[in-house]
């Protein structure tokens, strides 16, 4: 019976790592890291060597091209290019001006800036409704914010409607000291909807 109750002893026993066998690990995992690196470097200068060697490529295929070209192919080509550049810089300012009204928007509207940096801005339509929706979802949050305050500072709703008794209206707080107003914000007792 005392066999029966003995419990089997694995070869492989929990322990506690030693010190080596953490030192081991970091360095494997420092050599890994290292070894990712280099390879990483490695391949971004060959990268960079290939786009270069490709751009110079480019050139001379189109110089090529224009060589084989009589005049009036030159002159519809080079206007295809000036038209290309062109709509690329349409496109910027497109970009530039819609950024520029997204960051009056936000700004207008309480919005994080940070918001913007998910936003591409080739098209209003778009970012105006991006920011619309970003815009209902942060004051539903805000409300909900403001709500639960109201309710956990003993502060909630009265019935009907109204304001609690001892809330008082944002146009109540103009020419009271600003240790006052805060006092009164602390306490929740300022209705920022009056």
């Amino acid at each position: 019976m005392a066999d029966e109750q003995a419990l089997p002893v694995d070869a492989e026993q929990v322990t506690e790592p030693t010190p080596e066998a953490i030192e081991t690990k970091l360095s494997a995992e420092e050599l890994v890291k290292a070894e990712i690196d280099r390879v990483s470097a490695q391949y971004k200068k060959e990268l960079q060597g290939l786009n270069r060697r490709n751009s110079e490529l480019e050139k001379i295929l189109e110089e090529q091209k224009k060589a084989t070209m009589d005049e009036a192919e030159k002159r519809e080509y080079e206007m295809q290019q000036w038209e290309q550049k062109l709509a690329a810089k349409e496109q910027e300012i497109t970009r530039t001006s819609n950024k520029d009204k997204a960051v009056k928007f936000a700004a207008d509207n309480g919005l994080d800036m940070d918001y913007l940096e998910t936003m591409t801005f080739d098209n209003w339509d778009v970012v105006e409704s991006n920011l619309n929706t970003l815009k209902a979802v942060v004051d539903r949050s805000r409300d909900k914010i403001i709500e639960e305050f109201k309710t956990t500072s003993g502060h909630s709703p009265a019935p009907g409607g109204g304001a609690a008794p001892g809330m008082v209206g944002i146009s109540a707080l103009k020419g009271k000291s600003p240790e006052v107003i805060n006092a009164m914000i602390n306490e929740g007792r300022v209705d920022f909807k009056r």
